[in-house]
């Protein structure tokens, strides 16, 4: 099973601070970093589109995923 993280970005210090800063992050098969919409639900329209992974992730920027959040989502 693979993923795809779908995140809204207006903050690039916030983004690099929690989500990208996540142990596992870099680990999922594709990180969407949606920049520039009006709104929250117009970039995740957007990255739907875009992503490749059987499971699509919806994170907000400000996010820290503990390590090992991957495994115990595949159980």
């Amino acid at each position: 099973m693979n993923f795809s993280v779908i995140a809204a970005v207006n903050n690039e210090a916030v983004l690099n601070s929690c989500l990208m800063s996540s142990p596992d992050i870099h680990s999922v098969r594709e990180v969407i970093l949606q920049r520039g919409f009006g709104s929250a639900a117009d970039a995740y329209t957007s990255g739907i589109a875009k992503a490749t992974g059987e499971v699509l992730i919806f994170d907000h920027q400000d996010v820290y995923l503990p390590a090992g959040w991957i495994s115990r989502l595949k159980e």
